[in-house]
C-alpha cells in the first residue's frame, strides 16, 4: 500500500466531530513571565502582553522559519517604558549577566541607536570594516546577537564538567592520556550540546529608529525578509531566533490629544470606570495606528503589520506613584541583610516623603526618568554621605520624611546586640566525591565520563527549555483562563 493511500484511506471528518475549543491563553510559562514583567514596567499591561505572545510565537516549533522575522515596533510618549520593557524581556527571557557592572561585559539585549545612524555613510558600520581598511578589526554590532545566549549554555556546560573534574580530579591528573581522550570528547560534545541551541536566541532593540538614514533602514529590511545577515568579514549572523524591536515617539500628539479631551492622563481619578477607560484605550490604538500608517515606510508597515505594532499609554499619576514605591523597593533590597552584603540598613518612608519625589518630578516632560534621579538625591546620596560620615552605622533603621517640602532623614541606632551571623557555607561536592581506586581502567573512566555528561547534558537541556503544555488534555481539564483577553 502506497504512502498516499494510507494517508487518505479514512474519510475527512465531519465539523461537528470536532468538538473540543482551543484556548487562546498564553501557557503557564509565558504567563508567569508576563506577570514578572508588569511588574517592572509599570502601567503598560496591554503592551506587555501583546510583546509576550508575539515572543511565544517567535519559540513557537510550529513557526514556519521560512516567513519574514517578526518584528515589533514600540511607539508612544517618550518615557513611557519602552526601552525599558525591551531590557525586562532580555533579562526574563536570556537571564542576567553576571558581571552586570563590567562595561566589557557581553549583555542579553542588543541595542542599535538610530542617532548613530542618521548620515547614510554610517551604515557600511553595521557589516563592519572591510578587510585591508582602517578599523578592521572593529565588529560589526550585530556580532552580539546571539551572544549572550551561547555565553551562557557554555558556562552551563563548564559548570557541569567542573563537577566531574572535581570529583576526579586526581585521576585526570595523572594521566596525559586520559586527559587528551577527555579533550578530544569534550570538545565534541560541547559543539553537539549547543547545536541544540542553535540559532542562539536575542534581543534586539533599534531605538529612535526614524531617526535613521532611509537608507540605512532597508538594510534592515532585508534582515526582516532574509532573516540573515552577512558582515564584511564573511560572518553570517542568523536572527531566526531574535526578539527584533523598533522604538519610535509615532503618535505622542494624538495619545496627549485623546487623553486632554478625556480630562485623563496625569490627573486621571479612580472613579473613572473601567469601561471609559478600555474605550479610551481603544481609540488610542486607532488613532496611533492610522498615525504609524501614515508616517511609517510602507515596505516597512508591510512587514510588521497591524500585530507587530505595540502602542504604550502616558502613565498615569497613579502608576507613577507605584514607581516610586518600587524604586525605592530596590534601595531597601540592595542593603537588606543577606550573606553578600557588609552593610545592612532597615529604611523606611513616610507618605509625605514619597508624595514630595512625585511634586519635584516634572513627569509631563521627562516622565519616570527623573524620579530615578530624584531618589538618588534625596535617598542615595546622603545615604553615602552619612556613611562616610559615620552618622550611620550597620544595623540602624533610617527614616525618610518631608516637611515643608524638603527631604528629613532621622535615624534609629542599632540594638546594642545586633549582629549579623556568617553565612554557612557547605561544600556539597565533598560528599561526593569519588573513592581513590587503582584499579579502575582508561576504558571505564571514559564510560562513566560519557554517562555522566550524557545525563548532565539532558538536565541542562530540560532546564534550558521551557515547559511545553500536555500534548492531550484530559476532557475535565479546564483550559486556563487567567490571562485576560487580547485586545486587537
Amino acid at each position: 500500500m502506497s504512502g498516499e493511500e494510507l494517508i487518505f484511506a479514512d474519510s475527512e471528518p465531519e465539523p461537528r466531530e470536532f468538538t473540543k475549543t482551543v484556548p487562546k491563553d498564553l501557557s503557564p510559562f509565558w504567563r508567569n513571565m508576563s506577570q514578572k514583567v508588569s511588574r517592572a514596567v509599570v502601567g503598560q499591561e496591554r503592551a506587555v502582553r501583546k510583546t509576550i505572545r508575539n515572543l511565544s510565537i517567535l519559540e513557537s516549533p510550529a513557526r514556519n522559519n521560512r516567513r519574514a522575522v517578526p518584528a515589533l515596533l514600540f511607539v508612544g510618549p517618550s518615557a513611557s517604558g519602552k526601552t525599558l520593557l525591551a531590557e525586562v524581556i532580555a533579562r526574563e527571557w536570556l537571564g542576567i549577566a553576571e558581571n552586570e557592572n563590567d562595561e566589557q561585559a557581553t549583555s542579553p539585549l542588543v541595542v542599535i541607536d538610530g542617532e548613530n545612524y542618521s548620515q547614510r555613510h554610517e551604515g557600511s558600520t553595521l557589516k563592519g570594516a572591510p578587510p585591508g581598511y582602517v578599523g578592521q578589526d572593529t565588529p560589526s554590532p550585530f556580532e552580539e546577537i546571539g551572544k549572550f545566549d551561547r555565553e551562557n549554555r557554555e558556562k552551563a556546560f563548564f559548570d557541569a564538567l567542573a563537577i566531574f573534574w572535581k570529583k576526579y580530579e586526581d585521576h585526570l591528573l595523572e594521566s596525559d592520556r586520559l586527559s587528551h581522550l577527555m579533550d578530544d570528547y569534550f570538545e565534541t560534545k560541547l559543539e553537539s550540546y549547543l547545536d541544540s541551541f542553535r540559532p542562539f536566541r536575542s534581543v534586539l532593540l533599534i531605538d529612535e529608529w526614524e531617526k535613521m538614514h532611509p537608507v540605512v533602514q532597508k538594510q534592515f529590511l532585508k534582515i526582516l525578509d532574509k532573516g540573515t545577515f552577512q558582515t564584511h568579514h564573511g560572518k553570517k549572523i542568523n536572527f531566526r531566533r531574535t526578539l527584533i524591536i523598533l522604538t519610535s515617539n509615532i503618535g505622542t500628539e494624538k495619545i496627549a490629544k485623546i487623553l486632554d479631551n478625556n480630562t485623563v492622563g496625569f490627573d486621571l481619578s479612580p472613579s473613572t470606570d473601567e469601561i471609559s477607560k478600555q474605550e479610551i484605550s481603544q481609540d488610542i490604538y486607532r488613532e496611533v495606528e492610522k498615525e504609524v500608517r501614515r508616517k511609517l515606510d510602507p515596505a516597512l508597515y508591510s512587514r510588521i503589520g497591524h500585530d507587530g505594532i505595540v502602542v504604550f499609554n502616558r502613565l498615569t499619576k497613579e502608576d507613577y506613584e507605584k514607581i516610586v514605591n518600587r524604586e525605592i523597593e530596590y534601595l531597601q533590597e540592595r542593603f537588606f541583610p543577606d550573606q553578600s552584603n557588609a552593610e545592612v540598613i532597615f529604611i523606611y518612608t513616610t507618605k509625605e516623603f514619597r508624595d514630595m519625589i512625585l511634586d519635584k518630578s516634572d513627569v509631563e516632560r521627562e516622565g519616570a526618568r527623573q524620579i530615578n534621579r530624584l531618589i538618588s538625591k534625596y535617598m542615595e546620596n546622603p545615604l553615602a554621605n552619612a556613611f562616610d560620615g559615620g552618622y550611620i552605622l550597620s544595623g540602624d533603621q533610617v527614616l525618610f520624611d518631608a516637611v515643608d517640602g524638603e527631604a528629613v532623614m532621622r535615624r534609629k541606632p542599632r540594638s546594642a546586640n545586633f549582629k549579623i551571623l556568617p553565612a554557612e557555607i557547605i561544600d556539597r561536592d565533598n560528599s561526593s566525591a569519588a573513592p581513590r581506586s587503582e584499579d579502575k581502567t582508561t576504558q571505564e573512566f571514559l564510560e562513566e565520563f560519557e554517562h555522566y555528561m550524557e545525563q548532565a547534558l539532558k538536565a541542562l537541556l530540560e532546564r534550558d527549555s521551557h515547559p511545553r503544555p500536555p500534548k492531550h488534555l484530559k476532557d475535565d481539564d479546564p483550559p486556563d483562563s487567567d490571562d485576560p483577553p487580547e485586545e486587537s
